[in-house]
């Protein structure tokens, strides 16, 4: 089983049960892993315990995840406090002290229900996004791994007239930090109605949304290892959007939804040296899916319109760290965080496409173009859930401009890759590939963790 904190930033599909009619395991979880790896570029034992419930309604897990380095190797860490020349702190310690941050990071995973459920909540490391991503883009707070931290993610679908609501806050400790909402509704749907007009009225949704960051960095505010100074300026960085969305087929095996959002950021600047103000954009997308007996596929686009001074999808997978530092084009780290970078506007886009196979295999691509340059990206991912076998992989690559761009992993490119094999109940090997940026060090860097181990989860239930 692999680490419910890792597995959100695959988006991985389940692993399919040897009856799909299973119901899930209930009781108390124990679990226990034992790996050896590169992490930060230092041999270590990587080992882990946890323990929580498991239950249909509710489920909790805490876990505490301990490096042993072998070997120190350059650049070497402050052994502040003296048990770091042994324990890799870089995860636990900020200022030479255990964090309340750090502390947070224990709790693996807590749910509430299941998506789709009247009421569902999720709190640990999340990977979300809102609507069609217009404000909150794929969004993770576990962007920089060794400064992950612990957010909540909760949502509410009434059934009535398809009101919904969902609301995400990346940090609980910091919530100021990154927080979202959004409340949709179907206006027009009249379950009693009949006939082809009133089931094509009944599809319109309209969605609002608000998303910020009350306490964005301004001006330079971290210091040589990307921590935040003491007393950093700050500025709130505030959105908010309207989308209209109208499936014109949604019943059969091709589904059509066009839909149009529109948008307002207020706290970027237009050009360098620039008083930050507010700014609008526009969107127009399409997405078409095709439903066949053992697959199905799924076709988006849409084109982009940014006014000065807006962005599209700012809260997007890097947003914790380009808040503090922002990748330059030649792979250089700006001083700055993302309100000082420029936004002049301008036309973008994107296309993406997915593929199922039936609960198996999912792969899928996107290629978002952003007007400001060092935010397009590409986007690869991959999971297979075949038994005791699953897979899990993504790729982010940003500041991608050209085709020979693909491939060259800049700064801040994020690579996940894990997979795990129970061999015999409860018993699995696995093996994690992480590469990603890490700022918590004496000169920020990309470097490749790799870690192999087993690993042992139980649900002991309860007697009947």
């Amino acid at each position: 089983m692999l680490p419910a904190s890792l597995l959100v930033l695959l988006a991985a599909l389940p692993a399919p049960d040897a009856s799909l009619d299973a119901p899930a395991p209930t009781g108390v979880w124990l679990g226990a892993e034992l790996g050896l790896g590169v992490i930060d570029d230092d041999p270590v034992v990587a080992a882990s315990a946890g323990v929580g419930i498991e239950h249909e309604l509710l489920a909790l897990h805490l876990r505490v995840p301990v490096a042993l380095r072998l070997v120190d190797l350059e650049p070497r860490e402050p052994a502040t406090p003296a048990a770091c020349t042994i324990l890799r702190c870089a995860e636990w310690v900020e200022g030479g002290a255990l964090s309340a941050a750090a502390l947070s990071r224990l709790l693996d995973e807590a749910r509430v229900g299941h998506a789709g459920d009247l009421v569902h909540a999720r709190a640990g490391t999340l990977f979300s996004s809102l609507g069609a991503g217009q404000l909150v883009d794929h969004y993770t707070n576990a962007a920089d791994w060794d400064r992950r931290h612990t957010g909540a993610y909760a949502e509410l679908n009434s059934g009535v007239r398809g009101v919904g609501a969902q609301a995400i806050v990346g940090n609980l400790l910091a919530p100021a930090e990154l927080f979202a909402a959004r409340v949709a509704a179907r206006p027009l749907l009249d379950t009693a109605a009949e006939g082809l007009g009133a089931r094509l009225l009944g599809r319109m949704e309209l969605g609002v949304e608000l998303a910020g960051d009350a306490v964005a960095p301004a001006g330079i505010a971290t210091d040589a290892t990307g921590a935040l100074l003491p007393n950093a300026a700050t500025r709130p960085l505030l959105a908010g959007a309207a989308q209209l969305a109208w499936p014109l087929l949604d019943d059969g095996t091709l589904q059509l939804e066009p839909w149009l959002g529109a948008s307002v950021v207020s706290g970027l600047v237009a050009r360098e040296g620039a008083a930050p103000g507010s700014g609008a954009g526009a969107a127009l997308g399409l997405a078409v899916t095709a439903d066949l007996a053992l697959a199905a596929l799924r076709l988006e686009g849409r084109v982009v319109a940014d006014g000065p001074g807006h962005r599209s999808s700012v809260f997007s997978t890097l947003y914790d760290l380009d808040r503090r530092r922002v990748l330059e084009l030649g792979g250089a780290l700006r001083d700055t965080g993302v309100v000082e970078l420029p936004a002049p506007g301008g036309f973008g886009g994107r296309v993406g496409a997915e593929l199922r196979v039936l609960d198996l295999v999912r792969v899928g691509t996107m290629m978002h173009v952003d007007p400001v340059v060092q935010a397009s990206r590409l986007e690869a991912s991959l999971d297979v859930g075949a038994g005791p076998v699953r897979v899990g992989a993504r790729v982010i690559e940003r500041a991608v401009t050209t085709p020979a761009a693909i491939g060259s992993f800049p700064e801040r490119s994020l690579g996940v890759l894990e997979a795990s094999w129970v061999f015999l109940a409860p018993f699995s090997v696995h093996a994690r590939w992480l590469h990603a940026p890490r700022l918590a060090a004496p000169a920020p860097r990309v470097d490749d963790d790799v870690v192999v181990g087993v690993a042992c989860n139980l649900v002991l239930a309860p007697a009947s």
